[in-house]
């Protein structure tokens, strides 16, 4: 549900004309945007033995960092070489959009 939230405010901070709008309409996307990384680390450490915890939560920011922070701020970047800012920047509610789609019929599991 957060990312679902998060997804058209992202999209609304990019059309704030003032930086104080910006900034409190993405303060609010970002907190959805965080309140499935809890549920869904519950999940993975629960699926993995005590003694392997660690390991396992080491794996899912490794995971994290590589899927995500690794790679986007380039593609990103290329996209606001060959398009205007606002329209560059639509990606990301798009990605956090994807993200909700696939991540929504698995909401079950968590609870």
């Amino acid at each position: 549900m957060g990312t679902i939230v998060a997804t058209p405010l992202a999209a609304a901070s990019f059309f704030t004309p003032a930086p104080a709008g910006f900034f409190a309409v993405a303060f609010f996307a970002a907190v959805g945007l965080f309140l499935p990384i809890a549920p869904v680390t519950a999940v993975g450490l629960r699926a993995v033995p005590a003694e392997l915890r660690a390991s396992a939560m080491a794996t899912m920011i490794f995971a994290i960092h590589l899927l995500g922070d690794l790679w986007s701020p380039p593609a990103l970047g290329l996209l606001q070489d060959a398009l205007p800012v606002r329209l560059a920047m639509m990606a990301l509610p798009v990605a956090f959009a994807i993200s909700a789609a696939v991540w929504w019929p698995r909401a079950r599991e968590v609870a």
